[in-house]
């Protein structure tokens, strides 16, 4: 029992409710760099699903019974496999980029999309890790050791999509004529603007406003990022 606590404690990534959304690549039209910064947030909410699904199922098992092992073993597997599908979704929709025009986009879309198969194929290491702790073919010290190696990489691995994301706002600047001038206007207009704001406050609540905050959950960053940038002063496109 004490090793199953070890790997459901490592599993913990405090994270508020995340709604679910539908897992369909975007077709690509003349806003490609809109329709891209929409999918990404999508892809967000994806990801927020799944260390939220994990994060209250391992909660569940440290507080479940020591008799209900089995099956409190069994909800924590299934909500494993469960992740895996939102990261899968979350790495399909940005991909559906990658052959994009836009260098930029396609670029941004296949470094963010190979992030999201990292975190995939991470947890069905950590899956086959308890498939094994539970065969009884791990010891202690070395279940400990591999679950800590899989959880630095992890951690590394939502830094490395942090950057990833920053990246992906770029598509949506409007780049001047002149070098020498600043990047002070975006090529979306203020509806659109409102749209990818409202959209990221819906996934992942009024918190997001606030900004970076100390404690601030590695799975919520990327998302803090972009909602940051958005709110900045820039110039817009006229409406349509």
């Amino acid at each position: 029992m004490t090793r199953f606590l070890t790997i459901t404690a490592l599993l913990c990534i405090p994270i508020a409710e995340c709604s679910a959304r539908e897992c369909s690549p975007l077709r690509l039209d003349s806003n490609g760099a809109f329709d891209y910064v929409s999918t990404v947030i999508d892809s967000f909410a994806y990801a927020k699903t799944a260390t939220t699904t994990l994060h209250d199922q391992s909660v569940k098992a440290q507080k479940a019974e020591t008799t209900d092992v089995v099956s409190t073993t069994t909800d924590l597997m299934l909500s494993m496999k469960r992740a895996s599908e939102d990261y899968e979704c979350a790495a399909t929709l940005v991909n559906g980029f990658a052959k994009s025009t836009n260098e930029t986009i396609s670029l941004s879309a296949k470094a963010t999309s190979s992030m999201y198969q990292k975190l995939l194929t991470l947890n069905t290491e950590l899956l086959a890790l308890l498939k094994r702790m539970l065969d009884g073919k791990l010891s202690p010290s070395e279940m400990a050791d591999k679950v800590s190696t899989n959880s630095v990489e992890r951690d590394e691995t939502w830094r490395l999509l942090i950057s990833s994301s920053s990246l992906a706002t770029f598509p949506l600047v409007a780049i001047p004529k002149n070098k020498n001038e600043k990047l002070t206007q975006l090529n979306i207009t203020a509806a659109q603007k409102k749209e990818l704001i409202a959209k990221l406050e819906q996934t992942f609540g009024p918190g997001i406003k606030k900004g970076f905050v100390a404690g601030l959950a590695l799975a919520d960053s990327p998302a803090y990022l972009i909602y940051e940038w958005l709110n900045k002063d820039w110039q817009l496109q006229p409406s349509k």
